[in-house]
């Protein structure tokens, strides 16, 4: 129940797997590793290297790559509500998913994002960035994507498939990606203890697990260039969930306002 909180709280930010339930007396500590980091403190799930910029996940580094590229430090998620909803539609772009997923999401004038996520550990990051093609074009931002992937440290590509699409008459590029990451694990654990019949939140530790680990992960990204601003969308999901079926479908639902 407190992991799945979706109320007006801290809690409605932490999603966690791998997950652990202690009973000692009247004290009951719930521990699990945060699937995504996050801005909700100073420490989150990182790579072990790049910790200054490796603010998504380990599960969407495509993603990561072109937010970083866009100088974009804070996807502002922090104040977002969590949601169960089935589609969403903001002020520049929609987009569908199932309706199991949770999402949040920020809209303001220089930037929109949408975080999606399923309970098996899918990810669906999409956003919106304005004149992002005043300074470079569509082919040049993929194969910077690419090469800045290939030279982090924190990020072991394995293969890439860039293909020529178009949605709405927009010219855009699918890139496909299978790599591993080695991340550390943010670690969050609740405190409740017993008073009467009731249990009370009485303690949050948040804090780096002491061990790193390394995650096999797939992900599909479309890239559109329509009026110059760049329309981003990723399905990404380690390789024993990732299904392209699914994916398909929800990339496919993209549109433009």
């Amino acid at each position: 129940m407190v992991s799945s909180d979706t109320t007006d709280t801290y809690l409605e930010l932490v999603n966690e797997m791998n997950q652990t339930t202690d009973v000692n007396g009247d004290t009951v500590t719930i521990r699990g590793e945060s699937f995504v980091g996050f801005h909700s403190t100073g420490v989150y799930g990182q790579s072990t290297n790049e910790k200054e910029n490796n603010f998504i996940s380990p599960y969407s580094s495509l993603a990561q790559s072109i937010l970083e590229q866009q100088e974009t430090e804070d996807l502002g998620l922090l104040d977002s509500k969590v949601t169960s909803l089935s589609s969403y539609s903001g002020n520049n772009f929609s987009i569908e998913y199932p309706d199991s997923w949770e999402a949040a999401s920020i809209s303001q004038s220089d930037g929109e994002v949408l975080v999606g996520l399923s309970s098996d550990l899918k990810l669906l990051l999409s956003f919106w960035a304005p004149d992002a093609f005043q300074n470079t074009d569509l082919p040049t931002l993929v194969d910077d994507t690419i090469t800045h992937l290939i030279n982090t440290s924190y990020i072991d590509l394995k293969d890439t498939d860039i293909q020529d699409i178009s949605i709405a008459g927009s010219p855009g590029k699918m890139v496909m990606a299978d790599y591993s990451q080695e991340y550390t694990p943010l670690i969050i654990e609740y405190k409740l203890k017993r008073q009467g019949d009731n249990y009370y939140l009485v303690e949050i530790a948040i804090y780096e697990a002491e061990n790193t680990q390394t995650v096999s992960v797939k992900e599909k990204a479309y890239l559109i260039n329509n009026n110059n601003d760049l329309y981003f969308a990723s399905y990404s999901g380690q390789v024993d969930y990732f299904d392209l079926e699914e994916g398909n479908k929800i990339l496919n639902s993209l549109t433009f306002k």
